[in-house]
């Protein structure tokens, strides 16, 4: 009976919210139960290009020689 009250009481608090910031924690929360690792697993990058990509950004910063 407690979970359908604290429930509830989110359900309220929700529906009262006017913060955008909040209101798109909330949603990164719900997506982040929501998630799917074989899905993502699917357009993930390889090691390899992660390499490459990170070797590649770390050229561009202004190292002082």
């Amino acid at each position: 009976m407690e979970t359908l009250t604290q429930k509830k009481e989110i359900i309220d608090w929700i529906e009262t919210l006017d913060d955008v910031l909040i209101l798109n924690e909330i949603s990164r929360i719900k997506r982040q139960n929501t998630f799917n690792f074989e899905e993502e697993l699917k357009t993930a990058i390889t090691g390899e290009e992660l390499k490459r990509r990170l070797l590649a950004h770390i050229e561009t910063l202004p190292w002082k020689k």
